[in-house]
């Protein structure tokens, strides 16, 4: 059975044969914002609705409800949206995959109201209990996803370590449907916005493509596969002309118009009436077989996980048992060696004090000493004795001028380290520092070519300026452009021009400099001289 989502260049009408392209090939659609993508892909939706092939269409941006202005098709959402038909939570993704593959119905499956860690936990369930159902209905059914890029990017920016491993999830289930799901009468159509910006599993298997207006990665990539006519056009193409990939030959089309409004255009109607009490009768079904197969299965299982934990615990108690053997053991070799050590303090106490006497002894004699030595030498220049030659008095003089240098040189050091120490120990530098770790941290746990860019370039020399070419690494120019804007947001870089060029130039010390004087302005250089060699070394290693 096939339907039609738009015409030719010459006329011809273009129709895809549901079984060959949509379930047995697979279908991409690619395109910027705004020029039809997620228009074709209602356009598809409302073509299957009119020939009875049942799809199920994720959408995590709340655009697809219209779809029941014309046509029999049940929303089901997280939120709490009066357009929707059913409402579900998290614990029922599994339940309503069921339901939805044992009723037939189209289904448009509504996320755009749940969190982010929502959305995910919801799909990563939903997918493979769909996948697993799938298997035992054996009844053909179009999976719909669009956002595909943000479902499953190719390098995902999440931080959250919950959010991405449900993300991980959800992009091993959308790999194997793409995969494998076609034996099962499983179709597969996507869209996304970038091509390069999503997971390859996620693409690699959908044999038809269909490209909109695209630029940058994306264009260079589409240039090398269709003729180069075609090329010269896609960058001018208007919203809804499309270039097709996987036939025979590459060809134009212009998309059909909707029978239906695009969500996003926030549009007003009354929704075609639906059936869906034998939907919610099959949902009473499962959570009730649910609920008596947990009952029947709940007292064995409880039996079990008793037995089990008694068994942990003994296997525990002996643990903790051998471990307390072995910290009194220690304890008791741990209070020989506090023995032995106090009494190695008194007798370096003792050694100490002996030392300290003679310390004082020695320095008093040495001052007796220097008093005997210039009363004898004023008594000679007095009864014009000359006790030593000129040249060795003159040494002498310029002895005891430099030990006196030398005594406000170490005085002057004392303070300076003194101070320095003040100013690293002040409770609002500590905490200034701490953040600044903190921050630097952050940035080098990024995923992809921050950190690796933020290391060169806080190894740059300050007084030179560098340009987005002398950056080291695989991702293209505007992607390193784009990250070094943002160091320069924080600081880290500033920019710079060298004959008549546009470039940066390393401002990591002012960027410490900056945040250490705004809580301490009268801080020694050397103490941030100190900061800035830790926080550089903890970035370049």
């Amino acid at each position: 059975m096939k339907i039609r989502i738009g015409v030719r260049r010459d006329g011809k009408p273009f129709e895809l044969d549901v079984r060959e392209y949509l379930i047995n090939s697979g279908l991409a659609i690619i395109g910027k914002r705004g020029v039809g993508k997620s228009y074709l892909v209602g356009l598809i939706a409302e073509r299957l609705s009119e020939i009875g092939q049942q799809f199920v269409l994720v959408d995590i941006m709340g655009q697809y409800y219209t779809l029941k202005q014309k046509y029999p098709v049940i929303v089901v959402s997280m939120g709490k949206e009066e357009y929707a038909d059913f409402k579900v939570t998290v614990d029922m993704a599994e339940d309503i995959a069921k339901v939805i593959l044992e009723s037939g119905q189209s289904v448009v499956l509504d996320l755009s109201y749940a969190t982010m860690l929502d959305q995910y936990r919801f799909m990563a369930s939903f997918f493979k209990a769909f996948y697993d159902t799938a298997r035992e209905v054996r009844r053909p059914v179009v999976l719909i996803i669009d956002e595909i890029h943000r479902i499953t990017p190719e390098r995902s920016m999440i931080k959250l370590r919950e959010v991405a491993e449900y993300q991980n999830k959800v992009a091993y289930w959308v790999a194997e449907i793409a995969r494998t799901g076609r034996k099962h009468g499983i179709g597969y159509v996507v869209a996304g916005q970038r091509e390069a910006e999503t997971a390859k599993t996620s693409l690699t298997q959908c044999e038809i493509q269909i490209n909109f207006k695209v630029t940058g990665v994306d264009f260079e990539n589409l240039r090398r596969k269709i003729p180069q006519e075609i090329a010269n056009e896609v960058k001018n193409f208007k919203a809804g002309e499309a270039v097709v990939l996987g036939f025979d030959e590459e060809f134009v089309i212009k998309v059909d118009k909707r029978k239906t409004p695009h969500g996003g255009e926030t549009p007003v109607f009354t929704p075609v009436e639906v059936d869906i009490s034998s939907f919610l009768k099959l949902v009473e079904k499962i959570e009730k077989s649910a609920e008596e197969s947990e009952r029947g299965r709940d007292l064995p299982r409880r039996v079990k996980e008793l037995e089990s934990s008694i068994v942990d615990m003994k296997k525990r108690l002996a643990e903790l048992e051998e471990r307390n053997k072995q910290l009194e053991e220690e304890n008791k070799r741990l209070r020989s060696e506090i023995k032995a050590r106090d009494e190695r303090i008194k007798k370096l106490e003792d050694d100490l004090a002996t030392a300290s006497e003679l310390g004082r002894k020695l320095e008093r004699i040495k001052e007796v000493s220097t008093a005997v030595v210039d009363a004898i030498t004023e008594f000679a220049e007095e009864v014009g004795i000359e006790l030593y030659p000129s040249d060795i008095a003159e040494l002498i003089r310029r002895v005891r001028e430099l030990e006196q240098k030398v005594e406000m040189y170490e005085a002057t050091e004392r303070e300076r380290k003194y101070l320095v120490d003040q100013a690293l120990s002040d409770v609002a530098v500590k905490q200034t520092i701490r953040e600044m770790e903190s921050y630097i941290r952050e940035l080098l746990g990024v995923r992809g070519a921050l950190p690796d860019i933020f290391r060169q370039v806080v190894r740059f020399d300050p007084d030179t300026v560098f340009f987005v070419k002398d950056v080291d690494t695989t991702v293209t120019e505007s992607t390193v452009r784009s990250y070094l804007r943002k160091l320069e947001g924080i600081g880290i870089i500033a920019e710079a021009s060298l004959h008549g060029k546009r470039g940066f130039r390393n401002t990591f010390y002012a960027w410490v400099n900056t945040k250490l004087r705004k809580v301490k302005a009268t801080i020694p250089d050397e103490a941030v001289d100190k900061v800035y060699d830790q926080l550089r070394e903890m970035i370049i290693g």
